[in-house]
């Protein structure tokens, strides 16, 4: 049978599944994977077109390049051809309220969709969406000059029993302190411990950790921690995060 976990993390930090592992098993993620859009930081109306983490760009023409080869001198790292002006690129108008709707996927190519009903040229309707990934040989485009208005239709979310339902996450804060760690929680919670992993995932250590702040002096405990970057598996009775450290100094 399969099993489903229901776990949380935060930015820079890792999702651990503890568990014993048999041969042929496979892990299958599931990820967000909406149609959304990014703005190009510092740039007014220019934006990045996504579908969860995946860049998508679209291929505009060849015209006027002279080579798909980039040289080896200074200022060579594009290959030949005129510069165009950004204005006369495709422009994009964008109503959140219908934009994921607008993406049809392109039969037997995988993440290839189309969306003629967000040009503001119907002419440009014609471009594929595909991830940036994928792009060469080929004038290209990944920002977007767009209007954009509305916003995105409330999701309606699956009404799943107790048992299902996701755990809670975990707030917490790590401060390396001298020979020490120092743990902060917003709770007091008697079920909670923390196991330390290295980098390469030994296990250093597995910690109680009841009260919302204390301090785990690991040379108390025999253990010298060298700079790096470690792991600590924070685990409840209802939930289980990870969350990456790093120690400067011991």
């Amino acid at each position: 049978g399969s099993e489903t976990f229901g776990l949380t993390s935060q930015p820079s930090s890792y999702i651990e599944i503890d568990r014993t592992w048999n041969g042929n098993e496979v892990v299958t993620v599931h990820l967000p994977m909406n149609f959304d859009i990014e703005k190009l930081n510092n740039v007014n109306s220019w934006y990045a077109i996504v579908k969860g983490p995946i860049v998508l760009g679209a291929k505009i023409n060849t015209n006027g390049l002279s080579t798909y080869i980039s040289g080896d001198g200074r200022f060579d790292h594009t290959p030949g051809g005129a510069l165009l002006d950004p204005n006369s690129a495709p422009k994009l108008k964008i109503d959140k309220s219908n934009f994921r709707t607008q993406f049809k996927a392109v039969n037997g190519k995988p993440m290839t969709y189309t969306a003629p009903g967000i040009f503001q040229n119907s002419a440009d309707g014609n471009l594929v969406f595909e991830p940036f990934a994928r792009i060469h040989d080929s004038r290209y485009m990944m920002y977007w000059n767009a209007t954009v208005t509305g916003e995105y239709p409330t999701e309606v979310t699956e009404v799943i029993s107790e048992k299902q339902k996701p755990a809670i996450q975990i707030n917490s804060r790590i401060f390396p302190v001298k020979h020490g760690i120092k743990f902060t929680f917003n709770n007091e919670d008697h079920s909670r411990h923390i196991i330390l992993y290295s980098l390469a995932g030994r296990k250093i250590a597995e910690i109680p950790a009841a009260s919302k702040t204390f301090t785990f002096d690991y040379l108390k405990h025999g253990i010298n921690l060298t700079k790096g970057v470690y792991t600590a598996a924070i685990i409840t009775d209802n939930n289980k995060i990870s969350k990456s450290f790093q120690i400067f100094d011991n």
